[in-house]
This record gives structure tokens, sequence and C-alpha cells, in this order.
């Protein structure tokens, strides 16, 4: 759907450049450029016309001249490759600004000793500490085999309340003193129903080990700063600094929170950002739901936040499911987990989500959907097709996101079903969490299955590009490498299922925009869109994999306004002033 060719600057193709009579000339005019527009009838242009924060005209240089008056400012780019602004479709801003002023081991494999250690040296430097407590961010879910509470439940650290977050935002670890602060007990867990209390590792004698997943780990990521829906303007501001930082013009916030948890702390954030011009970068918001009653609140809260610049809502958020590494497990699979037995668990009924899908799409919203396991992809998938029977006239791209494993025969309903597939690829990797805790559970037959993207590419889905930040880098670039090798420290996972550069690079621009809901605005260098821009420091399309993950952004443009400028990235090609 999203095609181009690599023969890039043999010939470049005049578009839409035909002036009328004497319409008012541009702004500015971006010239002497190897501009890639994500345009697939025209993919390579060589100049950028822009007015009133619009482009107005794409082509080459020479037909520039007759959009540049007296007061047009002329930017020669030097031969520097100008992109549309990269678009995230699965990631979470607040959170990343909030995860960068915390004490995070970033999702590393260490040993226990070396995590000790981090621990210390983040304690002794107060960078763990909020409020008394001792928070870690960013832990790799190996270190859950571990026996943690020999260690923290004992001087100098019982006293401290002391949270452990997994880096797949799924798990978690509290010591008995946090477990007391948040009120999770044998007696608490025991007047739990069933359902719940599982989510809980207790004990021979019923006592929680302090190691939850899922709801059990939501409920002590309450120990984590803002849970108590205090959040801090600067996370904001951080996060917006750092995606404009990487090109990220525009993004499809993965969860603005749940109504009756939440409130309407993070809608109040972003609502403030807005106003004072701060959020220079596209939000388009989802609400969490878990189940169709909760709707109308989510309709409400759309129309209240709606008006703001650059930030709306326009869908709801679902979690089909969790994770599918050992020891959680969580992930609703169609082939038990190899050694254990299980199968995961759908964490919302399929008649349910069907419901909740149908009528967001009758009240003009989108869905996206957690999906992991390939029974929870095969779910989603038919909750999809069940709403598309009951609003045939549908043009609302739905999306699911993470996608795990895909099962093989439900591959081609993407594209029947006009869903998005939204990609987190910095994650094909194999190290170690998919040798130690992943492969070793997973028959051959579904070990193929993972993050399908070239299956799903070649049989015409529309592929998402995004990160999930802050579980994993927020960092465009390292993902579209990955993507390309799917390299790690064992070799190679799924080697056919390897995408190429211009798959990703529609992924990030057009694709993403259609998870956002964004296309008509931006995600191409069309005329009518948004001058939503990006200037990099190399020609990405001539590049190895590892250079194509060191490529920095020399300017960021929201709107035609620069809001961006890398400082550090030596001579310019090119710099709108």
């Amino acid at each position: 759907m999203f095609k181009f060719t690599l023969t890039i600057f043999a010939s470049v193709v005049l578009v839409a450049c035909t002036r009328p009579a004497s319409p008012p000339p541009a702004d500015e005019v971006l010239k002497n450029g190897k501009v890639y527009t994500a345009d697939s009838a025209h993919p390579w242009a060589q100049a950028v016309a822009i007015r009133g924060g619009k482009i107005i005209a794409v082509g080459d240089d020479a037909a520039m001249s007759s959009w540049t008056g007296p007061a047009t400012r002329v930017v020669d780019l030097q031969g520097g490759m100008l992109m549309p602004g990269l678009i995230d479709s699965h990631v979470h801003p607040l959170a990343g600004g909030r995860q960068m002023t915390l004490a995070d081991l970033g999702g590393g494999h260490v040993t226990l000793p070396q995590f000790k250690a981090f621990v210390d040296e983040s304690i002794a430097s107060g960078k763990a500490l909020h409020e008394g407590r001792a928070v870690i961010v960013g832990v790799h879910p190996a270190l859950w085999s571990e026996n943690l509470g020999a260690i923290f439940n004992q001087p100098p650290y019982a006293a401290r309340p002391m949270l452990f977050a997994g880096s797949d935002s799924h798990t978690a670890w509290a010591n008995r003193a946090m477990l007391k602060v948040l009120g999770i007990s044998r007696e608490s867990l025991a007047a739990m129903p069933a359902e719940k209390r599982k989510d809980y590792s207790v004990d021979s004698a019923g006592e929680p080990t302090g190691f939850a997943v899922e709801a059990g780990a939501s409920n002590l990521f309450r120990g984590l700063p803002g849970r108590d829906g205090r959040y801090d303007r600067a996370w904001g501001t951080t996060a917006v600094r750092y995606l404009n930082e990487h090109g990220v013009t525009a993004l499809l916030e993965a969860n603005a929170g749940h109504p009756s948890s939440d409130g309407e702390a993070i809608l109040n954030l972003y609502q403030d950002l807005a106003r004072s011009g701060d959020l220079t970068v596209r939000v388009s918001a989802l609400l969490e739901a878990q189940s169709s009653q909760e709707l109308p609140e989510i309709y409400r809260l759309r129309d209240k936040y709606s008006g703001l610049p650059n930030f709306s809502v326009v869908g709801v958020k679902l979690f089909a499911d969790g994770v599918v590494d050992y020891p959680a497990q969580t992930a609703a699979v169609l082939t038990p987990y190899v050694g254990t037995g299980g199968t995961g668990a759908l964490k919302i009924e399929p008649a349910e989500m069907a419901r909740i899908v149908t009528d967001a799409e009758r009240h003009d919203m989108l869905v996206h959907i957690h999906a992991i396991g390939d029974r929870a992809v095969r779910v989603a998938l038919d909750s999809i097709e069940a709403a598309r029977k009951q609003n045939p006239s549908s043009t609302i791209h739905h999306s699911l996101a993470h996608l795990h494993l895909i099962a093989p025969a439900d591959v081609p309903r993407f594209r029947q079903l006009g869903a998005v597939a939204s990609f987190q690829l910095l994650w094909a990797t194999l190290d170690e969490t998919e040798q130690q805790l992943i492969k070793p559970y997973l028959t051959p037959e579904v070990w193929e299955e993972q993050y399908a993207a070239r299956s799903l590419a070649d049989a015409g889905a529309i592929i998402a590009g995004g990160s999930d930040w802050p579980v994993s880098s927020g960092n465009p670039w390292e993902a579209i490498a990955q993507a390309m090798t799917r390299a790690g420290p064992f070799g190679v996972l799924n080697e056919r299922e390897r995408v190429t550069l211009p798959t990703m690079l529609d992924a990030y621009t057009i694709g993403a925009a259609t998870a956002a809901r964004l296309e008509d605005k931006v995600g191409s260098i069309v005329v009518g869109k948004e001058a939503d821009l990006i200037l990099l420091d190399r020609n990405v399309a001539a590049l190895t994999p590892a250079q194509i993950a060191q490529t920095q952004v020399q300017w960021t443009m929201l709107g035609g306004r620069v809001v961006y400028r890398c400082e550090s990235c030596g001579t310019f090609k090119g710099s709108a002033q």
C-alpha cells in the first residue's frame, strides 16, 4: 500500500506545482533536498513550499520559483534528506517523561548482585527516593525468578517501602513495607474474588511474596509517582522535548487514563500543555475501557476536551490480554505454553469486546486493542469483523498493538478488515528475554509466529510503527533499523519476517497517521497537509541498518514552525531560520 523505489534521485517528479493565477507566494520554500514524501504516487521530490503552516507545493527546484515572492524565506537544504514528521502509533508520553526522572534500569538484563548495586546507588543518589519510598523502574522480568525478598525484606531495606516495576509494564514486585503501605496482605487477598487473587504470587501460608502480574501489578503501581493523580507538568514538557528531538511530530497516546481510576488528571495535564503552547506534538488520545458500560463516560470526556490545539480524544483503549514472558504468561494463546500448560487469559470476553468496538464505531471513535497472544489477536479481529457487520459503511481503521504472536490464518484478515497492525519492532530481537523467558515455552510452530511484520506487509496490511515508550526506547530510528535485521546477541529472530526500509518509513509516517486518525492532516508531504517536517543528518536510503539507527534529526517542524533544533549535530545540511 505504501511502496516506493530506491532509485530516488535519478529523476524528480513534479507534484501539484501548477500555480493558479497570482496566488499569494509561499512563506517559505525548502529547496535542493532529497525529499521523501510518503506519497505512493510520487515518493520523492526536491523542494517544498509552505504557506500558513500548510504545504502548498511539492516538486523540483525550478518549479519553486513561481511560489517565491520578495518576502519568501528560501532555505537551501544542501542535499539533505527531508521527510514527513515521524508518528508513533503506540506511546505513553507522560509515563515516558516521568520515567526520565526516575531510577530506570532500562530493561537491561542484569544479575541479582548488579541489580542490588543499582538499587543501592539509586538510593544513595536520591534518584530512587519519592516520599520516603524507593522506586526502581525498567526492571527486566528475569529478576522475578530471584528471591528478592531475601534481600529487600531484610535490613537495611526492610523498613523502607520499595517498589520494582517491570520493564514490560505488566509485572512488578514490592517488599513487605510497600505491601503494607498499599494494603496488600494475606487477609486482603483472601477477601478478593479468585479471578483477582490469581494475579498475586503467595507462599505456602498464603502470604503475598511481593510479585504480581496484570491487575495485581497495576495495584502495586499505585506506589509510583503520579498514580495518586498528581501529574507533574515537567513530565509532559520533558516528553515532548524528547519526542521532537527524535523527529516525532504526532502520536497515538496509548492510554490517557481509565475514567474511574485515573479520573481526568492526564487529560487535564494535556489540556494545560495544549493551551500554553507547549504541546509541540499532535496527540490523538485513547481512554481505557474495560466494559461497554464505561463508554458513555468516555464519549463525554471526548466532547469535554475537544477544540484544543494539537490534542483530541479519538478512541478507546482495550486490553485483550497480557504478556508472553515467563513467569507471567498472561498472553492469551491458541496453543498451550510448553512446560506449564497454561493458555493465558482474555481480559475482556469476546462478545463484550465486539459490543465495545461496535458502539465506539457508531460514536465515531476508533478502538486500539492491546493484543499479544495469537488468541487475543484472533478475538480482536473477530470484534472488528462483528462491528463491520453492524456498521458496514464505517471507514474507521481500528488497530491492534504489539502483535507478538499472529496465527498465519489471521494474517490476511488485517487487510480485509482495514485493521492497522501497530508493531513495536524494537522487540523483534533474539535477546536474553526471548532465549530464556519465551523460546522454551513456545512450540516451534508458534515460535515462527513472532512479530510477523513481513507477512502482514506482503498481505497488504497497513503497518504502523510504535515504541510503547517508556517500555522501550522512544527513538524510532532504533526500531526502524531493528526491524530490518531482527538480529540480537543470540542470532536472528525469524529472519523471513525482516522488513525493508521503505516499509518502515511508511510505517512511521502515513501508516501511523492512519492509526492515529490523522491521515488527512499529516503523514505525507502532499499539498493541503500540515507542514510537519523533519530534516535528517543523513540520507537513510543509502545506509546500512546500523547507520540508520544512529540517525539524528537536525530540526523538527510542526505546522511550518521549527519546534526543535539540534545544536550538537555538526554541520547542518540546511536550517530553517
